[in-house]
C-alpha cells in the first residue's frame, strides 16, 4: 500500500510537469566529466592511512583513505559526483565527500546535486548494458569513455527527479537494513555450519592417517608464468581457473578468463578431470575445491592439482582441509612472509584421517545438505553467539571426538554453562552424529541425571507394603510408606552387592547405597538397564573391595553408553523383553515338565520292576 502511494505521487508529478514525455540527452551534453589522479597500486599501499581525509578509489573493490598532502599530482573532487569504475568490476559509485580515483576511471558532476544523484540511479539501473559492452576486451573487463559519454538518459524536470531520488533512497535504505539482517543471519549460519563440520571431521587416534600422495597419486602444479598473451574469448577458448575462482571450498563463476586451445594443449598436464581437487598455493593459501563435471576439461593457473586415485571421496578431503583441524595442518606447511605459499611437495606428505569410504560419503551428504538436515533434525542456530563465544570454542575444540566405527564420546567438563544450554546443544550434537553413524557413544552422566537415594533405618520399614526399599542388594530391605523414585527406572547398588543393576516397573524408595537414573529424553530407561547389565563385568572391576565393597559415583558417571536414536532403542528393548519373557517361561515351564516326566518315569519304572509273585 505504501509503495502504491509513493508511485501515485510520482504519477501526479509526471502529469503535472511532463505529461507529454521527457527529453533524452547524452551524458556528455549534460554533465561535467572529472579526471582522476595518476597513482600506482604501490603508491596507494604506501600512503594508505585509515584516518586520512581523502578517499582514493582504484579498480574493483580497492579503496583507501589517505592524507591529501601525501597524494602527488592530486586532483581532488570536492563536489558530489558519480564515479565510473571502468575496469575489472564495472560499476558506478555516488560519493559526496572529498575523493579522487585512479586516472583510468572518470567521474561526472553537475551544478545541481539532485541531478547528480539522479544520474547515479540511471547509470546504476543500466549497469548490465555497460558490463555487456565490456565483454571480450582483454584479461579484465573494461569499457571505453564513449560508453558513458554517448549514453542517452531521460531528463525529467527537477521535481520529478527529486521524487524519484526520494523513492529510491528509501528503498536503498530499506535494502541496506535488510542486507545487514541477512548478513547477520548468514554469518550465524556459517558459524553453525563450521561448528558442526568441525565436529564431524574431528577424529581420534583410532582412525588411520594417510599421506595425501597415497590417496592422490598425481599431484602437480598448474601452469605458472605469463599467460595474458594467450587469453581469448569463451567461444574460441578453454576455461582457465585461477585462485580468485576458489572461495570457501567451492569454485565460483566470477572473473573467469579463457586461454586459446593451442596453449591448453601445450599445457595438457594441468587439464582438469572431474573429482580433482584444486588447492590455492599463493595468497589465500589452502583454500580448495573439488572439480565437478561443469569444470572438467578446464585448465588452471598457479594451483595445486590433486587427481583422486579412487581410495577416498574428494569432497570429504575438501571438507577436511577446510575444517579447523585441516587448516591447522596446512598452516604448518605454509611458507613465506607477506605472500604465503604452499609447495606441492609439502601437500604430498600431508597426513589426513581417512575413515571408511561409506563414512566419508555420509559426512559429505550431511555437509552438502546441511540446511535441510538441520531443519529435519530440528537443529537451530546457536543463539547469542558473542555472549557464548567461550561455549562455542569449547564445542569446536573438544565436545565430540569420534572414530570410524562410531566410537564417539561427548564430554561434559564446562560446569559454568546453564543446564538448559548444555542439554540443548548436547541433543543437537547427538542427533547429528546419530544421523551420520547410526549411534553415538556418550558418558552416562551426559544423558541421565544420576541421583543418590536417601537413607532410611530399619525401624522405619515394614515387612510388607506398597513401596520396596533398595539399599545394598537386589532384595528389598523392607517396605516404606512413600517413594522417591518413579516406576520404570534403572538403578545400581553402590555398597554391599556393589555393581548389581536393577530395574523397577513400580515406584520405589532408593536408600543411600542405591543410585538411580533420571534419563533425559534421548535415552530410554529400559534400554539403559540392558546396557548396564551388559557392562556388569566392567562394573565389577571398579568395585573397591573392603569390609563393605563400594562402587564410586565417578565410575558410574563415566560408563560409556552406545546411544542409537530413540526409535532404535525402543526396538532393542522390545526384542530383549521378548527374550526375557521367553526365558522366564522356560524357567517356570521346564521344572514342571521335568517333574511330570519324573513321575512318568517313576510310574513306568515301578511298573517294569513290579512282578506278580508266582504261586
Amino acid at each position: 500500500m505504501k509503495a502504491v502511494k509513493l508511485m501515485s505521487k510520482l504519477d501526479e508529478l509526471i502529469q503535472e510537469y511532463c505529461p507529454d514525455g521527457v527529453e533524452y540527452k547524452k551524458v556528455k551534453d549534460v554533465f561535467i566529466r572529472l579526471r582522476g589522479t595518476p597513482i600506482t597500486a604501490g603508491k596507494m599501499k604506501e600512503i594508505a592511512n585509515e584516518n586520512g581525509n581523502i578517499r582514493i578509489f582504484a579498480g574493483g573493490k580497492t579503496v583507501i583513505d589517505a592524507d591529501e598532502d601525501k597524494i602527488e599530482n592530486a586532483n581532488i573532487i570536492r563536489v558530489p559526483a558519480v564515479l565510473v569504475q571502468s575496469r575489472g568490476i564495472i560499476d558506478v559509485i555516488y560519493y559526496e565527500k572529498p575523493f579522487t580515483f585512479k586516472s583510468e576511471m572518470w567521474a561526472y558532476t553537475s551544478d545541481n546535486k539532485v541531478t547528480v544523484k539522479y544520474l547515479y540511479y540511471v547509470l546504476k539501473n543500466n549497469i548490465k548494458k555497460f558490463r555487456d559492452s565490456a565483454s571480450g576486451m582483454g584479461s579484465l573487463p573494461q569499457i571505453s569513455l564513449s560508453v558513458t559519454e554517448d549514453f542517452q538518459i531521460p531528463l525529467p524536470p527537477l521535481p520529478v527527479q527529486e521524487e524519484i531520488i526520494r523513492i529510491l533512497d528509501n528503498f536503498t535504505d530499506y535494502t541496506e537494513k535488510l542486507k545487514t539482517e541477512l548478513d547477520f543471519e548468514l554469518t550465524a549460519r556459517k558459524k553453525q555450519y563450521e561448528y558442526y563440520r568441525d565436529k564431524l571431521l574431528m577424529w581420534d587416534k583410532s582412525v588411520k592417517t594417510v599421506k595425501l600422495e597415497e590417496l592422490f597419486p598425481f599431484i602437480r602444479n598448474g601452469f605458472v608464468g605469463t599467460v595474458t598473451p594467450y587469453f581469448t574469448d569463451e567461444k574460441n577458448g578453454v576455461r582457465y581457473i585461477r585462485g580468485t575462482n576458489i572461495h570457501d571450498g567451492v569454485l565460483v563463476d566470477n572473473d573467469y578468463v579463457y586461454i586459446n586451445k593451442e596453449f591448453h594443449q601445450k599445457n595438457i598436464r594441468s587439464e582438469l578431470k572431474s573429482d580433482d581437487i584444486l588447492v590455492v598455493q599463493s595468497g589465500h593459501v589452502g583454500d580448495c575445491a573439488r572439480v565437478g563435471e561443469k569444470y572438467k576439461g578446464s585448465n588452471c593457473h598457479a594451483l595445486i592439482i590433486m587427481t583422486n586415485g579412487g581410495k577416498c571421496d574428494s569432497q570429504y578431503v575438501v571438507y577436511y582441509l577446510q575444517s579447523r583441524e585441516g587448516k591447522s595442518k596446512l598452516e604448518k606447511i605454509t611458507t613465506g612472509g607477506t605472500v604465503k605459499h604452499i609447495l606441492a611437495s609439502a601437500i604430498k606428505k600431508l597426513e589426513i584421517p581417512v575413515p571408511p569410504l561409506e563414512t566419508q560419503k555420509r559426512i559429505v551428504h550431511v555437509l552438502n545438505n546441511f540446511e535441510k538436515i538441520c531443519s529435519d533434525l530440528n537443529i537451530g542456530l546457536p543463539a547469542e553467539i558473542e555472549a557464548r563465544q567461550k561455549q562455542y570454542e569449547y564445542y569446536r575444540d573438544a565436545l565430540l571426538t569420534f572414530a570410524a566405527k562410531g566410537d564417539i564420546i561427548v564430554n561434559r567438563t564446562e560446569q559454568n554453562r546453564t543446564e538448559q544450554n548444555r542439554t540443548e546443544h548436547q541433543y543437537e550434537l547427538i542427533k547429528l552424529i546419530q544421523y551420520v553413524f547410526g549411534f553415538v557413544t556418550v558418558q552416562l552422566k551426559d544423558v541421565a541425571d544420576i541421583k543418590r537415594g536417601i537413607r532410611v533405618v530399619k525401624s522405619q520399614l515394614s515387612e510388607t507394603g506398597k513401596y520396596a526399599v533398595y539399599q545394598n542388594s537386589m532384595q528389598p530391605l523392607g517396605y516404606y510408606n512413600k517413594s522417591n523414585c518413579s516406576g520404570n527406572t534403572a538403578f545400581i547398588i553402590t555398597a554391599g552387592a556393589a555393581g548389581e543393576v536393577g530395574y523397577s516397573y513400580n515406584d520405589f524408595w532408593a536408600a543411600d547405597d542405591c543410585m538411580f537414573f533420571d534419563c533425559l529424553e534421548i535415552l530410554n530407561s529400559r534400554y539403559l538397564f540392558f546396557v548396564l547389565c551388559s557392562q556388569q563385568d566392567y562394573l565389577s572391576t571398579k568395585v573397591r573391595r573392603a569390609s563393605v565393597p563400594r562402587l564410586s559415583r565417578a565410575n558410574i558417571e563415566n560408563i560409556k553408553i552406545p546411544l542409537p536414536p530413540l526409535a532404535e532403542q525402543e526396538r532393542i528393548v522390545a526384542v530383549l523383553d521378548r527374550f526375557d519373557a521367553l526365558c522366564n517361561d522356560l524357567t517356570c515351564g521346564l521344572p514342571a515338565e521335568i517333574a511330570a516326566r519324573q513321575k512318568q518315569y517313576e510310574y513306568y519304572r515301578d511298573k517294569l520292576l513290579t512282578f506278580k509273585e508266582a504261586k
